[in-house]
Formats: C-alpha cells, sequence, structure tokens
C-alpha cells in the first residue's frame, strides 16, 4: 500500500454495498458485506456493517498490498431523504467501529 486506504460503504434503503481504494495505487477491491445485518425491517444496521466492512477492508488491504491494516478514513453515503436521526446512526456506528470523527465522512447520495 501506498497511500491512504479509504474504505467507502453506501447505504440504500434496502441494500447496502462496499469498497476499499488505495489512494496511491488506485488499487480497489469490492467488499463483501452480508445481507443478514438487516434489522426486522429490511433496514440495513449500520451498527453491524461498519465493523463487518471494516474487518473485510483489513482482509482485504492483506490481498491488495501484503500487509494487514485497517482503513484510513471511512466514507459513508446514504439516501439523501434519510432522517437525522438515521444518519446520527450512521455516525455513532462508526465511532463505535474505533474511527475518531476526522476520519469519517457522512454525506448523501443524489439519490431519493
Amino acid at each position: 500500500m501506498s497511500g491512504a486506504l479509504v474504505l467507502t460503504i453506501d447505504f440504500a434503503d434496502g441494500s447496502v454495498s462496499a469498497g476499499l481504494i488505495d489512494t496511491g495505487t488506485g488499487l480497489a477491491h469490492r467488499l463483501s458485506v452480508g445481507a443478514g445485518e438487516q434489522g426486522p425491517d429490511a433496514r440495513p444496521r449500520p451498527d453491524l456493517i461498519v465493523p463487518a466492512a471494516t474487518s473485510a477492508a483489513a482482509v482485504a488491504s492483506a490481498r491488495l498490498g501484503g500487509v494487514v491494516t485497517g482503513p484510513d478514513t471511512l466514507v459513508l453515503t446514504h439516501p439523501a431523504d434519510w432522517t437525522p436521526g438515521r444518519v446520527g446512526g450512521l455516525r455513532d456506528a462508526a465511532t463505535a467501529a474505533g474511527f475518531a470523527p476526522g476520519r469519517v465522512t457522512v454525506q448523501p447520495t443524489g439519490r431519493a
């Protein structure tokens, strides 16, 4: 790895996807995040998904660069129509997974 590792998790109302990018080499790896990490209302659960994706990112870093290391920064995206409470849940999940506020970006996507 020659640059920062950026973990991006894209939340939608019924799905979630994640990927890891080494900003120095441009190498990217799509991460598998389990569909079982949803609540009874079929909404993705950030409190389960963020730590699972963080662990998957550490494994992917070993595949991409030969060294197991966690992501340097975290980007969480969500639909623009999410309530402040749901967006706050993303921030809480990032904090619980060990990301300092300065290492996390939470932003809406263009889709509502």
